[in-house]
């Protein structure tokens, strides 16, 4: 569970503040007495209640120093997943977008 005044990433909302958790007042969702976090994003307006319960995904933000490391892991992640282009071009219902990855 997030505690008030914590940071996260909320869906395609991007980085809101947890602004209060618990049964929202003066809204319908009130009535419901199910509790919510009221998040407030922070590059746009507007308030999103979403259940403590949410399916949606939402995760703290990053702080500098695990982003600096999950930079210096990518070289690392990309050797362990990636699939050569070859190898992907003959799989099983692969169809190439049009223009995208072939040369003019």
């Amino acid at each position: 569970m997030f505690r008030k005044g914590e940071y996260v990433i909320y869906g395609n909302n991007g980085i809101c503040c947890i602004e209060e958790i618990g049964v929202p007042r003066d809204t319908p969702l009130g009535d419901s007495g199910k509790e919510y976090y009221t998040l407030a994003p922070v590059f746009s307006s507007g308030k999103i209640y979403a259940p403590l319960d949410t399916k949606v995904f939402m995760r703290p933000i990053l702080t500098k120093a695990e982003a600096e490391e999950l930079i210096l892991q990518i070289p690392e992640i990309l050797a362990g997943c990636a699939r050569p282009w070859r190898e992907i071009q003959g799989l099983s219902g692969y169809a190439p977008m049009r223009g995208f990855g072939q040369a003019d």
